[in-house]
């Protein structure tokens, strides 16, 4: 049977085509994150764990009724969910595309990344994929089984937003090294566990910000920041430098210097912005 070059072509150009936001974003505890998830102004769904329960509040200050927050690590009663039924839970809801577009969900926000990986290094799986043929823990093979696990995720947001056309973006806390006098993130690293899964993760979202809060013309604010300066750094046993990976805030489809210095953290005029549309 030969192969459909024309049919594999017109799946990789929809998806090339995509002009909604693909987001990591960025930004340490209080930096505002959760209230920006509320500033898509289109129909949200917000999916959250209780280490972020504030969040739901605080983007809906922002976004009002737009915003439909779900927790994964609670069922409909609001009784508390094993790690292993949360991550079940949150890939069931990840999964159904069908109810996700009856609902009119134009956008999808996971809060945040941080916290993901804290529920899914407790799952059965993890352990599992973390043990040695002779049943023992191998802290080696935790950032593969994190990694692993992270994918089903992040498959499941870029197949809804290939099918449905909808914005997604996970928020993970950054670690503030140094700031400007103004405020600018200046040295910062995500809060994930190990080197690796940093790298994975990150990278596999085509648009990177990182958000702050800032002094702009004399006004206090929150505001992304494109010029923030976010590493993540391995080192050896002895404590020498191995490798560092930049991840350098971006959004597919500009160059560097096409891109504002520091907007006002708003992602409706964000996601203008990257469509191209005023």
């Amino acid at each position: 049977m030969a192969f459909n070059f024309k049919a594999a072509e017109a799946q990789v150009a929809k998806s090339i085509d995509n002009k909604c936001l693909a987001l990591m974003l960025l930004g340490q505890s209080g930096a505002g994150k959760s209230y920006t998830i509320g500033t898509f102004g289109v129909r949200t769904l917000l999916l959250f764990g209780t280490g972020e329960s504030h969040g739901p509040q605080s983007a809906k200050t922002a976004g009002a009724d737009n915003v439909v927050p779900v927790c994964w690590d609670k069922d409909d009663e609001g009784n508390a969910l094993s790690p292993d039924q949360a991550y079940k839970r949150l890939l069931e809801a990840l999964g159904d595309s069908e109810g996700i577009k009856a609902a009119g969900f134009k956008a999808i926000a996971l809060d945040g990344a941080t916290e993901l990986e804290q529920m899914i290094r407790k799952t059965l799986k993890w352990k599992q994929l973390c043990e040695t043929d002779k049943g023992k823990h191998n802290n080696f093979a935790e950032p593969d089984a994190t990694k692993q696990l992270f994918r089903p995720i992040l498959d499941a947001l870029k197949h809804l937003q290939v099918m449905i056309g909808l914005h997604y973006l996970m928020t993970c806390i950054l670690d503030i090294k140094q700031l400007g006098n103004d405020g600018s993130i200046q040295e910062a690293s995500p809060k994930l566990s190990g080197y690796g899964v940093a790298e994975n993760l990150i990278q596999q979202f085509p648009d990177i910000v990182a958000l702050g809060r800032m002094s702009k013309d004399d006004k206090v604010g929150h505001y992304f920041q494109f010029l923030a300066g976010v590493t993540r750094v391995s080192k050896d046993a002895s404590g020498i430098v191995k490798k560092t990976m930049n991840f350098n805030p971006r959004i597919t489809g500009f160059k560097a210097e096409e891109l504002p210095e520091a907007p006002k953290a708003d992602l409706a005029a964000l996601a203008k912005f990257k469509a191209r549309t005023k």
